[in-house]
């Protein structure tokens, strides 16, 4: 079967160095992982989920587990100790309630973790199942959205009652004639019309609208939420891609190409910061709708197939920096931004960022 193309990264130094934070006392860092990062601007604590446990992390650098174990897997709600998840493959935090909500990959579920006392339990309703969710993102007004790779949509989650036992969803994507049939493909427009193709990581921007990357389709698309009015446009990349194609591509955002688009990430001037896992490297999608590199190079990728099992990391600047299958994102505190790889064994990759 013919190779689809793959261009170089360009040489650009147009943002900071890239370093690795090795984390310790969250367990054995030979065959650990973490999966995602959240921060409480409040306070200043960061928590980490590995695959079966989420820890936090105080402002003076004290980890502790927050609910989980270190090494076993499963699905049960309970105490912090009593609790265990199948794999966490991404989180929110919810200020208000003060808890987590997290992805539960294999167990098809969204779990809620009480931050002070560990009490893990499942979201459930009539009205609500996943099917292998893998990304989460709470607005203002507490709704949750989260993607579902198996059904190729993004649920809207809200809580109606005050006791959160009133449970609301609906689905954006997967839809066709009016009825909700979980099939995938592309397609821009009412949300009831829209399809996504295995939807991975989102987020939301400084105008209220939905970041998501489409992983299945190559592109990141944008939800406009106006009141209960949803619109879905493509941003960036394009689903449109051949054998032949380009598999990655700096250029104006309907010219652009992503490989497995992961995450995403919004910084204070509202650009798009975007994983591109397969690809090895940290692109950014300009208000302008420019889509450059910031940091990362496809140089290492065996030529013509776009993926590459595994490569050597490395610090550094611009097109010296290797990633491995960035796969998470998210903006510090102090600016910087946070890069999660794949197979990171406890490792986090900072960026110093250059906010435009």
């Amino acid at each position: 079967m013919p190779k689809r193309k793959l261009r170089s990264s360009p040489r650009s130094n147009a943002y900071g160095e890239v370093t690795t934070t090795q984390l310790h006392g969250m367990g054995n860092a030979a065959y650990m992982q973490i999966s995602c990062i959240e921060i409480d601007t409040s306070d200043g604590t960061t928590f980490y989920s590995t695959q079966t446990a989420l820890f936090s992390s105080s402002a003076s650098g004290t980890i502790a587990l927050v609910a989980g174990h270190d090494e076993d897997t499963g699905f049960e709600d309970g105490s912090r100790s009593e609790a265990r998840f199948g794999f966490l493959c991404a989180m929110a935090l919810h200020k208000k309630e003060k808890c987590m909500y997290l992805c539960d990959h294999p167990n098809d579920a969204l779990r809620r973790v009480e931050l002070q006392t560990g009490e893990t339990t499942t979201v459930s309703a009539d009205n609500v199942a996943f099917l292998e969710p893998k990304g989460i993102a709470i607005d203002g007004n507490g709704v949750l959205y989260v993607t579902d790779q198996g059904r190729h949509c993004v649920h809207r989650v809200s809580f109606e009652g005050k006791d959160g036992c009133d449970i609301r969803s609906c689905h954006i994507g997967g839809m066709q004639d009016g009825i909700f049939t979980g099939f995938g493909g592309y397609q821009d427009g009412p949300g009831e019309q829209a399809l996504f193709f295995f939807p991975y990581g989102l987020t939301i921007d400084r105008e209220d609208n939905l970041i998501v990357a489409d992983y299945g389709n190559e592109c990141i698309r944008k939800i406009k939420i106006t009141g209960q009015a949803l619109t879905v446009t493509t941003m960036a990349g394009s689903a449109d891609i051949n054998e032949d194609d380009e598999l990655y591509l700096d250029a104006p955002a309907a010219l652009s190409r992503f490989n497995g688009p992961s995450g995403v990430a919004v910084d204070r001037n509202n650009n798009i910061v975007v994983a591109d896992c397969h690809n090895h490297v940290i692109r950014i999608i300009r208000t302008d709708g420019i889509v450059s590199t910031i940091a990362g190079s496809t140089d290492q990728i065996p030529h013509g197939d776009g993926l590459a099992e595994q490569q050597e990391i490395a610090d550094g600047k611009g097109a010296s920096v290797r990633f491995c299958h960035p796969a998470s994102i998210l903006f510090h505190t102090d600016g910087s931004l946070l890069v999660v790889e794949r197979q990171n064994y406890l490792q986090v990759r900072l960026i110093t960022y250059i906010h435009h």
